[in-house]
């Protein structure tokens, strides 16, 4: 996200916008195809919709794994 108005974007951006500079690499369109499953599953409107659903997501597992290993 490289701008405040691409939050209000209604649908993902194209598969080759999605790279990882982890693994340096583009996803697969196995992945894309679930993003896009998942938009879909969760109603999200917006690329807003889809981040927040992505950080609610990712805290509630990092959460469960602190609640899991202290």
């Amino acid at each position: 996200m490289d701008s405040w108005e691409k939050f209000n974007e209604t649908r993902l951006p194209d598969k080759e916008k999605f790279y990882g500079k982890l693994n340096d690499e583009h996803i697969t369109d196995e992945e894309y195809a679930h993003a896009q499953a998942v938009r879909d599953a969760f109603e999200c409107n917006t690329l807003g919709d889809y981040h927040d659903l992505y950080v609610k997501t990712d805290v509630a597992l990092l959460a469960d794994v602190f609640e899991n290993f202290r």
